[in-house]
């Protein structure tokens, strides 16, 4: 046993002395690998460094060890820490909290906008600000996303979501220019460092594009302050609280810092934003930047830069050229005199809550005087006199004479697009000055006569006009346009000249351009519409077009026959007459479609010629299965019980009933409701009543009119059964048909007749909870939810009576 013990003990020895060997021999390499390396960093492993720690060759950080050794594996940490401390390090510049770096890589732009939106609203003071550089990545990723930069169809889904795009496009702009340094003394916008490192022309179109979706057409416009001398802390500022028209003067000031030559697209999206927000001051500012005969063409006391000699005149028949004056025209026609500059800033529109837009704009401002109108005039005629008369001079040059004179002779010209005159035409239309206007209409047709009829694209059909040729010399929203302003100033002749080229032209008027040449005339009687009705003939037919054109003679009818406020009843009998006449209709049945034949149909109802209406429709009936429709019974009807022949409304009822197996539709039983109710038969008005809500709660999307509703209630109130009158109210009240003062009186007019003081006391509670909760305006699309309040008269009195 001891013998085996000593065996084993002798073992370990050896054991032992071959682990100091072994140790011996690591220490001389850790010795010769420190002598190596000297003070430089040794990567190793944790287990490595814990046994050199041992050994005394490794000492931990903080301590002072003649050589440093970093464990090779670090503790595991997020992607979001790492990018910290690189950020931290210098690496990036990138925001507080989680950086924009990672949205931005991966192209989601609703996540970075979202990292930088909360940044905005709740800043850090201990975490630093997003850099210039980061912001720009941004701005790119928001244009990118809804503007691919490679050529492809942009979706419907994908527009939608530009006016977006532009309101963020505007915001980080601003936040962009607030960040350029430059100078500590005041100077031109020019001598800060504006550059946004963009090497590409159409990235600051698109750029552009985005911003003129920006603004928001609903508010006014006009000429903005100019952007004076600047300091740096007055430029971040004067960008945190910029229009959009300056932001594109900013903009332009970037791009040629850049080294983007100022093209044609820049310069048409440039002017498409200036003539958005109507602002020529921002305009000659920005065009002093880059095309100074362009400035001084909108004002002569522009102050431009002797360092830009770029001319746009100088190639009148260049593509740039043309468009430039074409825009300035089109700018000149909405905008006033650069000089009438607002001096109280205001916030920027896309910032704005559409809830706060009546607390910063008054629409309540009073309409320029006459005189105020007038200069505006004024400024506007001859501003576009001098850029026309400037741009047809351009290519005018000077020649030896022929025959050995002195003096010199004059040779070429440069023939004006439609556009230009077209704007300049519209000008003086709107100042009032027929003679001008007169004179360039022969200039225009000398233009178009000069042209070649061709086949255009479908952007010359802006106006959505009917093709009745597929060749054209313009387009036809400039015949619209053109058109829409001799109506307005009343120069019917000319009007109905423009109607008549139009057409020979290959563009089939709108409806709405015949209403407006309709309404244009002064005196509204027969022989007065007649007269212009055979102008308006005679010129359409002196260009080859016939008035029994389907496509010509379609709106016009409709033009005359249409149902609108703003015609009141006697005219619109006198209309309905003269479209009879002019094109036959009893005895010509394929003149206007069916959808026509309707609308004149319901005419001849509002005008109370019930008898002509049902005579057309049975004249017409023979050849036209499907002409006569539920709604246009119902209107005959109602028309009928209103014009007092209650008899012959419900025996028409009663035969539609019959030959539609006593299927009613609720507007049927709407105007037989009206019916009894105008006969004093209250218990049969009581009886189609419970028909309707019946149906009503079938069919919860299918609602009658309030005035149905207000009927039923009178009829209940009548009948002396006010709880059924009041569970109609509260039916409405579940459909959302707001009552209205009507409403009420007939309630309180009912319970004042069963001295019901309970019954007043509800309905009066009723009534001031709707005072005080009356509907806004957005609510308003529908007849049923028209505004309630205040209530009227009647209202009142029953209260006061009761």
């Amino acid at each position: 046993m001891t013998s085996r013990l000593l065996l084993q003990s002798g073992t370990l020895a050896v054991g032992a002395s071959s682990l100091a060997v072994r140790a011996s021999t690591l220490t001389t390499r850790a010795s010769s690998l420190t002598a190596r390396v000297g003070r430089r960093r040794v990567h190793t492993s944790k287990v490595q460094a814990s046994f050199l720690e041992k050994l005394g060759l490794f000492m931990r950080p903080g301590s002072e060890a003649e050589a440093y050794v970093e464990p090779r594996s670090q503790p595991k940490v997020s992607i979001i820490e790492r990018l910290g401390a690189m950020r931290r390090r210098g690496g990036y510049g990138l925001g507080g909290g989680m950086p924009l770096y990672v949205p931005i890589k991966a192209k989601n732009v609703e996540k970075a906008w979202e990292i930088w939106a909360k940044y905005l609203r709740y800043p850090d003071p201990t975490v630093p600000p997003p850099s210039r550089d980061s912001l720009v990545d941004m701005l790119m990723l928001v244009v990118n996303a809804v503007i691919p930069r490679t050529a492809g169809i942009i979706t419907e889904a994908i527009r939608s979501k530009q006016p977006i795009a532009g309101f963020r496009t505007a915001v980080i702009l601003r936040h962009i220019f607030a960040k350029s340094t430059g100078s500590e003394q005041a100077g031109h916008l020019s001598a800060f460092d504006l550059r946004l490192d963009l090497d590409r022309s159409e990235d600051y179109k698109h750029i552009i594009e985005l911003l003129r979706l920006a603004v928001d057409s609903r508010l006014p416009g006009g000429n903005t302050r100019t952007i004076g001398e600047l300091t740096a802390d007055k430029l971040e500022l004067e960008a945190n609280d910029m229009e959009v028209s300056r932001l594109v003067q900013v903009l332009i000031q970037a791009a040629i810092q850049d080294g983007v030559e100022i093209d044609t697209d820049i310069l048409r999206a440039t002017l498409d934003v200036m003539i958005t927000t109507q602002d020529v001051t921002a305009a000659c500012d920005t065009l002093a930047e880059c095309y100074t005969d362009l400035a001084l063409l909108l004002d002569p006391q522009a102050q431009v830069s002797a360092k830009v000699v770029s001319r746009a005149l100088d190639d009148p028949q260049s593509e740039l050229c043309q468009m430039a004056i074409g825009g300035l025209l089109q700018l000149v026609a909405v905008g006033t005199d650069p000089k009438q500059v607002g001096v109280d800033p205001r916030q920027p529109q896309e910032d704005l809550p559409y809830a706060q837009l009546e607390d910063v704009v008054d629409f309540s401002d009073k309409q320029p005087t006459a005189e105020e109108m007038k200069a505006v005039h004024a400024w506007r005629t001859a501003t576009a006199e001098r850029i026309y008369r400037a741009f047809v001079s351009a290519g005018i040059s000077q020649v030896p004479a022929p025959d050995n004179s002195p003096h010199s002779a004059l040779q070429g010209s440069v023939v004006p697009t439609p556009e230009m005159v077209s704007s300049v035409l519209n000008i003086y239309l709107a100042a009032g000055d027929v003679e001008q206007a007169a004179l360039y209409y022969e200039a225009l047709k000398a233009v178009l006569n000069q042209q070649s009829a061709q086949v255009q694209s479908s952007s010359w059909n802006a106006a959505g006009c009917e093709e009745l040729k597929s060749e054209h010399k313009m387009g036809s929203g400039l015949w619209a346009d053109i058109a829409h302003a001799a109506c307005r100033s009343g120069q019917l002749w000319l009007a109905a000249q423009i109607l008549g080229d139009m057409a020979g032209d290959g563009w089939a008027p709108l409806q709405s351009v015949y209403e407006q040449y309709i309404d244009a005339v002064s005196d509204p009687n027969e022989a007065s519409l007649a007269t212009a009705m055979r102008e308006l003939q005679d010129r359409i037919l002196a260009n080859g077009i016939s008035v029994t054109n389907l496509a010509v003679r379609e709106p016009l009818i409709c033009a005359l026959t249409g149902q609108r406020d703003v015609v009141p009843k006697e005219f619109l009998t006198t209309r309905i007459e003269q479209a009879i006449v002019l094109f036959d209709i009893p005895n010509a049945e394929d003149i206007v479609s069916d959808e026509t034949a309707r609308d004149i149909l319901s005419a001849l109802i509002a005008s109370g010629q019930l008898t002509r209406a049902q005579d057309l429709a049975d004249t017409w009936s023979s050849g036209r299965p499907n002409l006569v429709t539920h709604q246009f019974a119902a209107e005959l009807v109602r028309g009928l019980g209103r014009a007092g022949d209650h008899t012959q409304a419900l025996e028409l009822f009663s035969n539609y009933q019959h030959l539609d197996q006593g299927e009613s539709t609720l507007d049927m039983l709407c105007a037989v409701l009206e019916v009894y109710m105008r006969a004093g038969d209250f218990a049969e008005a009581i009886s189609v009543g419970k028909r309707i809500r019946t149906m009503v709660n079938a069919n919860p999307h299918e609602q009658p009119e309030r005035e149905t509703y207000n009927y039923l209630l009178s009829a209940y109130c009548q009948k002396f059964q006010p709880s059924e009158a009041m569970c109609v109210l509260e039916e409405m009240r579940r459909y959302k048909v707001h009552a209205n003062s009507d409403t009420y009186a007939v309630l309180a007019q009912s319970m004042s007749t069963l001295r019901s003081l309970d019954g007043m006391r509800l309905v009066s509670a009723l009534a001031n909870v709707d005072y005080n909760m009356a509907v806004s305006e957005s609510e308003q699309s529908t007849a049923t939810y028209s505004r309630p309040l205040p209530l009227g008269i009647d209202y009142y009195n029953s209260m006061i009576e009761a």
